[in-house]
């Protein structure tokens, strides 16, 4: 069940799907019960006390001072342990998640790329590595400038990074060999 919601929540044709119905339906709520609608509610005068508006407002245009919204931050949030699981012909998500002493015999394993995650003394027999959504979405970028000659010094570069295993965060292109920055 969980994976026929994964898969309902994924695929773009079947959001749009239910999005248009939605729509649809609540367009058509609106046309068949506007005449109700107009005399129930919008046809009646509201009044409001001046010290109502006065206390509001200022409350309003305060608020996001008051209450920052929080960033994601995958990397302060803790990754739900699973400890001890064997998992057979599936598809795991990893994102998320911290396996520790895991079998994994013919699973597909998921990168999304939407949040770190740990894999320790686990054992792979036969395994799928997939990359989905932001992580393929690197894959792809990475794929297109790879095939112009300007940027694959840059992408060679990644290649080298991976195999020495450094991974300089946010690395501005002036720094890159073979890649000229624009920004002063």
């Amino acid at each position: 069940m969980n994976q026929i919601s994964n898969w309902l929540q994924s695929n773009p044709l079947v959001v749009l799907l239910m999005f248009v119905i939605s729509l649809a339906s609540g367009i058509a709520t609106l046309v068949l019960g506007w005449k109700q609608l107009y005399s129930d509610y919008l046809s009646k005068p509201v009044t409001v006390p001046v010290w109502l508006i006065l206390v509001v407002i200022p409350i309003i245009f305060a608020y996001p001072a008051l209450f920052p919204r929080k960033t994601s931050d995958n990397s302060a949030r803790e990754l739900i342990k699973v400890e001890g699981k064997r998992f057979g012909v599936q598809r795991i998500i990893l994102d998320g998640k911290s396996f520790e002493r895991c079998e994994f015999n013919g699973s597909e394993v998921v990168f999304e790329g939407s949040d770190a995650f740990a894999l320790e003394g686990c054992h792979f027999i036969g395994p799928r590595v997939t990359f989905a959504r932001n992580a393929a979405l690197t894959f792809s970028v990475l794929h297109g400038f790879y095939k112009d000659p300007a940027f694959r010094p840059f992408v060679e570069q990644v290649f080298a990074n991976i195999r020495s295993g450094d991974f300089p965060q946010g690395t501005p292109p002036s720094v890159v060999p073979g890649i000229q920055s624009t920004e002063k």
